[in-house]
């Protein structure tokens, strides 16, 4: 059996008395979508942040490729191709499209950011930045300044910067946050165009987009990893529907 790119081993996150993430072990294969879900309080946001090396778990470990990466720091983290989409940076609103992603993709090559400039004239860097725009429907708009894109455009490029680091796991911490309809189904659209190509690991209140994306659900009550299935199985488990699903089963 493979190793799986992701496995967190009895992860312990106290603040205080409040246990955010309790005894929780749960592994990820490679090039699948797995989604987290749970009601709030539940721990995702601690975990994914306990993910990236932004917080440092009580206890516990988590293993990249068989490796322990527990006491990493985050860009040691992305170095070795974790990448956080939407808090991997902020957007650079000064800059247009097109310079935000030759951004995030210099700064994974190695080079200092106030080279910058000269870099615009790199021929190699230039086209990775499109490559990824394209990938994620902005190719369009790479000449515009990022201050003027609308919501959903903005949660485009911040996939697009997350893209360019070249990661091999992707956490998605929310992707359809604040999105309409329209844009939310755009987004879907997106993620189902890359998943097999990137591993995923989603946190989600959509149900809609959890269920047509995941491989894989894993459901947190209080910290704790409750069941982890099929997005079938998790539908129809009574435990899970009672405890987390509710009438949102239905989607």
């Amino acid at each position: 059996m493979s190793t799986p790119i992701l496995e967190v081993r009895h992860l312990v996150k106290h603040f205080g008395a409040l246990a955010a993430t309790d005894d929780l072990s749960l592994s990820v294969e490679a090039n699948e979508v797995h989604a987290i879900i749970g009601p709030n309080g539940a721990g995702k946001t601690t975990f994914l942040a306990q993910l990236t090396g932004q917080v440092q778990p009580t206890s516990g470990s988590i293993l990249y490729k068989g490796v322990d990466i527990t006491a990493l720091d985050v860009v040691k983290r992305v170095r070795l191709g974790i990448a956080r989409s939407f808090q991997i940076t902020s957007l650079w609103p000064q800059l247009n499209v097109l310079e935000n992603v030759m951004l995030a993709a210099q700064a994974h090559n190695g080079h200092a950011f106030h080279f910058f400039r000269p870099a615009l004239g790199v021929r190699k860097l230039c086209d990775e930045a499109h490559r990824f725009l394209e990938l994620v429907d902005l190719e369009s708009r790479a000449g515009t300044m990022t201050h003027s894109l609308s919501h959903g455009e903005q949660r485009q490029l911040e996939l697009a910067v997350a893209l360019a680091t070249h990661p091999t796991l992707l956490l998605l911490d929310e992707p359809l946050a604040g999105m309409g309809i329209e844009d939310s189904q755009r987004m879907i659209s997106l993620l189902q165009r890359l998943k097999g190509q990137y591993t995923m690991v989603l946190v989600e209140h959509d149900m809609e987009a959890v269920f047509s994306l995941a491989d894989r659900i894993s459901v947190l009550v209080y910290g704790r990893c409750a069941a982890t299935d099929t997005p079938l199985a998790i539908r129809n488990n009574e435990e899970v529907r009672a405890a987390y699903l509710g009438e949102e089963s239905e989607c």
